[in-house]
């Protein structure tokens, strides 16, 4: 049974669980300078001295793996690569899609290169490069209402492919799948591989992070400015005010107390 948060003085923290993408790094900047501020690393590394961090991310093993020293388990394209400690595991599943993914990808890059050269296509792969899902990224563009129009024909044409599409009211970027994926089996994988039973932190940004809130015996929405009203979680706090949140965890060692998260 989880915790709820709300109607306690404090909680003991077991782990940490969050997002990367708009989470720990800004989503506000192109793809390759989403990097975790090194304040924001420090509290990081310090904390994974103590429980367990892992990450829960649409990205790719390749690009996060770096990115987050700190993490004690990756749960890489939503949990279709898992990384605990030195063991990998691939989700098999995606193995007959592969072929499909391919030729959906080379369409739509074949696409978007001749409507709008600020619109992105990024490769997900797993395992030895095997791509399994792509994102189209226009967050770069100056105008997100006409990329997004754009952007919408070739979407269609990958769910009608039977691929699995996940867009966002909210971020300026849609994900494609081999497979139906989902951030609440990518969590239970990382609880269950880390042997956990205490009271996790969950961090997130977006509606894809609604699933994971769910399980999490504290969630918190990271936003910019303001909250988002369909993310589903229990406290939202400001991106730039999360190193100062996990600072004050740590410093009391490890005691979660709601006033901590009224950003």
């Amino acid at each position: 049974m989880l915790y709820d948060a709300s109607k306690c003085i404090q909680v003991k923290i077991e782990a940490i669980f969050t997002d990367y993408d708009g989470t720990l790094s800004s989503a506000q900047v192109p793809r390759e300078e989403a990097y975790v501020t090194p304040s924001l690393l420090r509290v990081l590394q310090k904390l994974s001295s103590k429980i367990p961090i892992a990450v829960i991310t649409t990205k790719d093993l390749g690009f996060v793996k770096e990115r987050v020293p700190f993490a004690h388990a990756i749960a890489a394209v939503c949990g279709l690569e898992l990384q605990i400690g030195g063991k990998l595991v691939l989700d098999q599943r995606v193995k007959g899609k592969i072929e499909l993914v391919n030729s959906a990808y080379y369409d739509v890059v074949k696409n978007i290169a001749v409507m709008d050269d600020k619109i992105i296509v990024e490769r997900k792969t797993i395992g030895k490069s095997d791509l399994v899902a792509f994102c189209v990224d226009w967050r770069i563009s100056h105008n997100w209402g006409k990329s997004k129009r754009i952007v919408k024909p070739v979407l269609t044409k990958c769910k009608n492919l039977g691929l699995y599409v996940v867009e966002s009211n909210l971020h300026p970027f849609a994900d494609v799948y081999a497979i139906k994926i989902d951030k609440d089996t990518a969590f239970l994988k990382v609880k269950r591989g880390l042997g956990l039973h205490g009271p996790i932190v969950y961090l997130g940004d977006s509606e894809a992070d609604n699933a994971a809130f769910k399980l999490a015996n504290i969630s918190i929405g990271i936003k910019y400015g303001r909250p988002a009203s369909n993310l589903q979680c229990q406290y939202h706090i400001n991106f730039d005010e999360l190193d100062g949140f996990l600072s004050s965890l740590l410093d009391s060692n490890l005691d979660f107390v709601p006033s901590m998260a009224q950003g």
